[in-house]
């Protein structure tokens, strides 16, 4: 039985934390011995299976973590680390060398880190990501775009990197799907719009909010509802007094259960500038929601299917995206049809499926 790292942050929130976590509960349990390994102690939003042993490392930063780190590497000897996030899949690569047996290292890409570049706050990763892929035995990266980026960048790191996308649980989206949403505009007249998604630059909510405006002269009875919270939430809601939206726009925060709202959604909208993989349009697929979204690097056009799946529209632009909410909005035969064919195609993103590629993976990367 192999005996697998996963190395995150917390389990308090994020996506390439939610996705890991679930991979290491769906690892097929015959083969695997899974651990994980989180650098914060902090609440944890995600549950993971019972088989799954948790250790938190109570650290507060990277540095602080590499001590314990190695500890905890000493200790249950893993065959195979797998990391998410820049930091630890750089901790992880470094301090695997500093054990022996030496265990395997897979690092995991989520986010377009070719963006992430421009942010002078992070431009750390022009040095370290580098390095990390040098080192590492393999590399997931969740999107085909992501791979691509890859090739471009680090020819020489291609070769290991292979595309396993988010897992998603189905089974709760589509049990949470079918509850009512607890909020006073389902249950009127009303047509909710909703977005998922931290209040942060790369999900460019100012477009969303703009493209909005411009919904509501032709349909008065339209609502959004934006669910997440981040440093821009001051900003955006100044952003809304300004547009006149004040009666049209809500910010709800990290919502219990975000999966009823968009099951019971008119649509959803997201107008990201760039993405890895676009796990929440995943999610609105499987609870049945229509989708319009920005065509950003990488994941929407991907997830979507070239935009068979829902509707497409030009980064940073709010008209081509207001033109693609008000046609959810009103044609009842199209978003019937993507409702349907997005939970059909949001299969493929189901934790065993998902879980087995990883599984694959790990076997490949032990055997060699």
């Amino acid at each position: 039985m192999r005996r697998v790292a996963f190395l995150l942050p917390e389990l308090a929130g994020g996506g390439a934390e939610r996705a890991s976590a679930t991979l290491a509960s769906t690892l097929p349990q015959e083969r695997f011995k899974p651990i994980l390994l989180l650098q914060h102690t902090s609440p944890r939003q995600y549950a993971v299976a019972d088989h799954v042993e948790v250790v938190e490392l109570g650290a507060t930063s990277p540095v602080a973590a590499v001590l314990p780190l190695r500890a905890a590497i000493e200790r249950f000897r893993p065959e195979v680390i797998y990391s998410a996030l820049p930091h630890l899949n750089a901790l992880a690569v470094v301090l695997a060398r500093t054990v022996r047996p030496r265990p395997h290292v897979i690092v995991s890409v989520h986010n377009n880190t070719a963006r992430e570049y421009a942010d002078l706050r992070k431009r750390w990763l022009t040095v370290g990501e580098p390095l990390t892929y040098l080192l590492a035995d393999a590399i997931v990266c969740v999107s085909e775009g992501l791979t691509e980026t890859l090739r471009a960048l680090r020819r020489r790191d291609a070769a290991k990197a292979q595309v396993i996308p988010n897992p998603i649980d189905l089974a709760e989206i589509a049990s949470s799907a079918q509850r009512p949403p607890d909020h006073r505009w389902f249950s009127g007249e009303h047509r909710p719009v909703v977005a998922v998604g931290r209040l942060v630059s790369q999900k460019d909510y100012p477009t969303l909010l703009r493209a909005f405006a411009s919904v509501t002269p032709s349909h008065p009875d339209a609502r959004l509802l934006i669910l997440g919270e981040g440093p821009k939430e001051a900003e955006l809601k100044s952003l809304v007094a300004s547009l006149g939206l004040c009666d049209s726009v809500e910010f709800l925060g990290r919502v219990a259960d975000p999966y009823s709202y968009l099951g019971a959604a008119a649509c959803f909208a997201q107008a990201s500038s760039y993405e890895g993989f676009g796990m929440a349009i995943v999610e609105a697929l499987a609870a049945g929601a229509p989708v319009a979204a920005t065509d950003c690097q990488f994941g929407p056009r991907e997830v979507l299917d070239g935009g068979r799946l829902g509707l497409l529209s030009p980064v940073g632009r709010p008209d081509p995206l207001a033109a693609n909410i008000t046609r959810l909005l009103e044609d009842e035969e199209l978003t019937n049809r993507l409702s349907r064919e997005g939970r059909l195609w949001a299969a493929r993103y189901a934790p065993a499926a998902v879980a087995e590629q990883l599984a694959n993976l790990i076997d490949s990367v032990c055997q060699h």
